[in-house]
């Protein structure tokens, strides 16, 4: 698995917003006005991370929530990461 390059993760991210990357990886930071939609996502991107056996970070507290993702077996960020933003895009956009 290929590791991709600043550039090819800054082109990536042009299309991937709110999705930032920080430290070598891919965070995600939302806020919410109450724990139920943040669970509700929570629930989400636990499924998605089982779906697509790639598993990101996921912190979360009453109103809000931060996922982060990175290939830790090949040490930084790949496509699988962005197949993992992608599916947490489109759960949100539904």
């Amino acid at each position: 698995m290929q590791v991709l390059t600043q550039e090819e993760i800054d082109a990536a991210l042009r299309t991937r917003a709110p999705w930032t990357c920080e430290d070598g990886l891919l965070v995600l930071r939302v806020k919410e006005t109450s724990f139920g939609p943040i669970a509700a996502l929570v629930h989400a991107i636990l499924a998605i991370a089982e779906e697509l056996d790639h598993h990101p970070d996921v912190c979360f507290g009453y109103n809000w929530l931060r996922v982060s993702t990175v290939t830790h077996d090949a040490h930084g960020i790949t496509d699988k990461d962005l197949a993992c933003v992608d599916r947490i895009l489109q759960h949100r956009a539904s």
